[in-house]
């Protein structure tokens, strides 16, 4: 079945023999070059269409003429007239291609290859100007359609103009255009016949003006009305006409008026054949006689032609079709009366036997005969819902619905599949179960075969991946009386479930056969087919772990569904790109592209995997540090998994584990915390799906993040088997690093190795790089990578992408035995820029090569002013100063007791000491004279070289004693203990004031050491 296109919609309107020229209105408005579009608004009978005409011809360049109608508001159809309507008028278009041909891919399909694809053959094959009109906008509603044309006009080149003929404007946003001055408008005022336009009407058909005031009444009244002074182009009567006869009339009142007497001075077979056809919006010879049961409706429609009769003609291309002036139509209709409901039918069987259901079925429901509406919806449903056509489905069965209509085996087949199409399989599952107990027993195999597999999918959405693939292969593949159509979406179905049950490499291996299939059916829906499949590939190559295959799969998907994002919506491609673009390292992109795909699938009722794109917004708003966004988001995820029906228990309870445990400003009490991550590994480890991957992660960080170690370590190892049997790359990265820290914390640095190595190279080669700068558990295995040399680059990147937060690992690199590596850290550091980093490096390598790295950088001027000291003290490991005037040589001190004092001074950071305690911490077995000699004489020292720094206000006396001003002063110990220096995270490069053999550093050491000691 395919999708049949009434080519009189397309076609130019014919005019008229007698048509009063507009060349007032055409001369203001013709010189259009520097405009984008023309805005013709006015209520109906201004004559829109024919000055759209007119300006059309005078423009004299290409038309591409589309006649809109109610039924255009289904964005599928409209996509399919457009794109029918443009390949007209765009010569040698590539819009004709295999891939774009109507009889292979769905319309809804082409909305972003018109977008992008027609500007582009716009600008290359149009240079000599193209108009594109749309008349009787005024009927379109449907927002999709709405913003489309707003981008479409927006994008138009300078040699494309777009003419939209409405009675009102409806909500297209034109505000920006305006702006910029490219929207030219024609209004009721304009549109009006001035005094000479009526006067040439009235000599052009040979009318002599009534006397008295009847006549100056009627010219008021209707105030230059054309389609109202057009009808009195056929009155004869202006001699009897009468003033009370207009007076108190309304425009509308006066031309029915007239048009009464004007169909009363028609021959009663003209008068007839007018009332009686007036049910069809489109007059063709063929419908008429389908009709009127006659074969002289050419004849008929000629002789109305030849009076111009209130009928605009369209031409060229197939068989001539007319359609009635919208007001003279309606006057029509309200003379058939008796034969209304008897001419509906008889237009319904007419468009139905041709298998245009979409216009039979309104003409049957408008004729009150549900029962034959009911008949061409079943025959239609589901090829329209394939189509995506689901707002048209709905609305027809909403109206049975409200009619009460009882519901045979064949609506209550589309009414499972309209909820199914749509995703709700709550609503979806009854009707699908009554169905298929009403077709049991084999009278109509195929819609058997597509219960089958809806029911199966169903299951699926459960979580009960077996029990869906052990009733779908229930269903065969080869069978020839079963649709090639169902039986791809039965390959569908399975590949689904395959990748859902953590099949990933068999789901792969029933597409690439699906499209094989596929491509030697031919091109009636093989193509289709195919484009579907390219779409789950790139899901299954995205699951494996194989971000570039998914990419180009995806891209190819795109491009054969016409760059439509839409069409991919269903499957969910459009998540797993933007989850892509997360894992390499952009999840603001990511969000955007996911915000987008949620308002997609709410537009298109596809709300079956709203609750995952949630779920990923939640995931890459944690990995922004937008903790209220990611708890905002696992809210809404789980809000909507039960919407839509979800019964899945555990799944529910992997999400509620993970918000309260990763995405939480602080954590719920630890022992609930673990009952619920506890609760749910139990019930995802018996299941064995892909749940339990998908989770395993999370989970594993949690644990850790609770001190439940031992647990992380163990929960890991089946997701680590599984990920490793099923080939899930992504997953064997991220569980063999996370292995890897628990192995390196509990000092198994040589059996962390392996896994290091593997989560390195499986992340460098697709570039899983987000998680590293998300979750600091992933971090300890790229310390070993860098000290192993494996995957140098990838390593440098994602050092780069750390930034700060990689300075841990750095500082631990420092301390490696290899120098090239601690070199190569030290470069690492100075490259961000991380001046507290030099510090580590000047205070505690030992070799020159790496500290000459860091002088170099100190010498550029590079540190910033809130470290810019005139000295810098080393309290961890030997005692050492520095002038920042000359960082390669520590300060020499005149005494080793001018040294130990100016030490003991720093560790008292500013805080006034009593002379009778410093000389009994460092002078305790001298008499009190002699302390006080060598006390005065060593603080002589000090002055001299804090002077030497440009430090001499620095040391000062006050009543309880003596104490050293911090303020211009940096100091290992001191950042080390506001958290600033980073270093002692691991091993130590010495113990506090470690050459300083007095007792008083002893508590300060003993504190820092156990302070520092583990690196977790």
């Amino acid at each position: 079945m395919k999708n049949p296109v009434m080519q009189s919609k397309l076609q130019f309107p014919r005019s008229g023999k007698k048509m009063i020229p507009r060349s007032r209105l055409l001369d203001q408005t013709c010189h259009f070059s520097d405009k984008k579009i023309t805005c013709v608004v006015a209520p109906a009978g201004y004559g829109k269409t024919t000055f759209a005409m007119q300006f059309a011809k005078r423009a004299s360049i290409p038309c591409m003429w589309y006649h809109l109608d109610r039924t255009d508001n289904d964005p599928v159809q409209f996509y399919q007239y457009l794109t029918a309507g443009l390949e007209k008028v765009i010569p040698g278009a590539d819009l004709e291609s295999p891939v774009m041909d109507d009889e292979e891919i769905s319309p809804e399909n082409r909305r972003e290859f018109l977008l992008n694809s027609a500007v582009c053959e716009l600008e290359k094959k149009s240079s000599d100007g193209l108009l594109l009109v749309f008349d009787d906008f005024h009927l379109i509603s449907e927002p999709e359609i709405l913003r489309f044309l707003e981008r479409l006009i927006t994008c138009l080149p300078p040699f494309v103009h777009a003419v939209l003929a409405c009675r009102y404007l409806p909500d297209i946003n034109l505000l920006r255009l305006r702006a910029s001055g490219l929207v030219q408008e024609v209004g009721q005022r304009d549109l009006a016949f001035s005094r000479q336009e009526i006067n040439a009407l009235f000599d052009m058909n040979d009318i002599s003006p009534a006397s008295g005031g009847a006549m100056e009444r009627l010219r008021n009244t209707m105030d230059g009305w054309p389609l109202g002074l057009a009808v009195l182009k056929f009155y004869r009567n202006f001699g009897d006409l009468k003033e009370e006869a207009v007076s108190e009339k309304s425009q509308k009142e006066l031309f029915h008026y007239f048009l009464n007497d004007l169909m009363n001075d028609l021959p009663g077979e003209l008068r007839s054949f007018l009332i009686r056809t007036s049910v069809l919006e489109e007059l063709t010879p063929k419908a008429c006689d389908f009709l009127l049961d006659s074969g002289h409706s050419a004849g008929f429609l000629s002789r109305l032609e030849q009076i111009n009769l209130f009928m605009t003609a369209s031409g060229g291309g197939g068989e001539l079709s007319f359609r009635l002036h919208p007001l003279f139509r309606e006057f029509l209709l309200t003379q058939l009366s008796d034969g209304k409901s008897s001419a509906y039918e008889r237009a319904g069987r007419f468009y139905e036997s041709r298998d245009f259901f979409e216009q039979a079925i309104p003409c049957y429901f408008s004729a009150g005969l549900d029962g034959l509406a009911a008949k061409c919806i079943e025959k239609s449903a589901l090829f329209l819902l394939s189509q995506g056509k689901v707002s048209t489905v709905e609305h027809w069965m909403r109206h049975l619905g409200e009619k009460g209509f009882p519901d045979t085996p064949g609506l209550i087949l589309a009414r499972g599949a309209l909820f199914s199409y749509k995703g709700n399989f709550v609503a979806a599952e009854p009707w699908i179960d009554r169905a298929m107990k009403l077709y049991c027993g084999g009278k109509n195999p195929a819609a058997m075969y597509w219960l089958t597999i809806h029911k199966a999918r169903i299951l699926r959405y459960r979580s009960s991946f077996q029990e869906s693939l052990n009733l779908l292969d229930s269903l065969s593949m080869d069978s020839k009386e079963i649709p090639f159509e169902y039986r791809m979406e039965a390959a569908g179905e399975i590949i689904y479930s395959l990748w859902l049950s953590g099949n990933v490499v068999r789901a792969i291996e029933t597409a690439e056969r699906a499209i094989a299939e596929a491509k030697s059916h031919g091109k009636e829906s093989g193509a289709r087919t195919v484009n579907r499949l390219l779409a789950y590939m790139a899901v299954l190559y995205y699951n494996q772990g194989e971000y570039t295959n998914a990419l180009l799969y995806y891209q190819s998907a795109l491009k054969a569904n016409g760059w439509n994002y839409d069409a991919l919506e269903f499957h969910s491609v459009n998540l797993f790109a933007a989850w892509i673009e997360r894992e390499r390292g952009d999840p603001e992109k990511a969000i955007s592209m996911m915000k987008e795909s949620v308002g997609r699938k709410k537009r298109l009722g596809f709300t079956e995997d709203l609750h995952l794109l949630y779920y990923n917004m939640s995931l890459a708003s944690h990995d922004l540090h937008d903790e209220l966004a990611a708890r905002l988001y696992m809210d809404l995820a789980l809000q909507s998994f039960r919407d839509s029906g979800g019964s899945l228990e555990h799944y529910t309870e992997m999400m509620e584990a993970i918000r309260y445990t990763i995405f939480s400003d602080s954590f719920m009490d630890f022992d609930t915390a673990e009952k619920m991550l506890d609760s749910c590994v139990q019930k995802l480890t018996r299941k064995k799906d892909s749940l339990l991957l998908y989770s395993s992660f999370h989970f594993a960080v949690a644990y850790l993040r609770i001190g439940r170690r031992e647990k992380a370590k163990s929960y890991l190892e089946l997701p680590l088997k599984m990920s490793r049997q099923t080939g899930l790359k992504q997953f064997v990265a991220l569980l063999s690093g996370l292995m890897a820290n628990i192995l390196i914390s509990e000092g198994e640095e040589a059996a962390a190795l392996p896994f290091a190595s593997v989560s390195i190279r499986y992340s460098a080669a697709e570039q899983y790089v987000q998680t590293y700068l998300t979750f600091p558990e992933m971090r300890p295995c790229l310390r070993l990578a860098i000290e192993n040399e494996i995957e140098p680059d990838f390593c440098h990147r994602l050092i780069l992408r750390l930034g700060p937060q990689a300075e841990p690992q750095l500082i631990e690199l420092l301390k490696s035995p290899k120098e090239p590596i601690r070199l190569k850290a030290a470069e690492w550091l100075i490259q961000q820029g991380g001046p507290v980093s030099l510090l580590e490096i000047l205070f505690y390598d030992s070799s020159e090569a790496v500290r000459e790295k860091a002088f170099a950088f100190l010498r550029s001027g590079a540190i910033p002013d809130h470290l810019r000291r005139p000295m810098y003290v080393r309290c961890m490991g030997p005692f050492e100063a520095f002038s920042a005037e000359d960082w390669e040589r520590p300060l020499k001190w005149r005494t080793a007791k001018a040294k130990e004092l100016f030490s003991y001074l720093i560790h008292w950071k500013g805080r006034p000491v009593p002379t009778e305690r410093i000389l009994g911490d460092l002078w305790p077995d001298a008499s009190p004279e002699k302390g006080r000699d060598l006390f005065h004489t060593n603080l002589t020292y000090i002055k001299s070289i804090l002077k030497r720094c440009g430090l001499e206000d620095s040391l000062n006396k006050t009543q309880p004693g003596y104490w050293l001003d911090p303020s211009r002063i940096v100091c290992d110990s001191w950042l080390l203990e506001s958290g600033e220096l980073l270093y002692c995270r691991g091993k130590s490069n010495g113990l506090y004031l470690e050459d300083v053999y007095s007792d008083w550093p002893a508590e300060k050491r003993s504190g820092l050491e156990a302070r520092f000691s583990d690196p977790v």
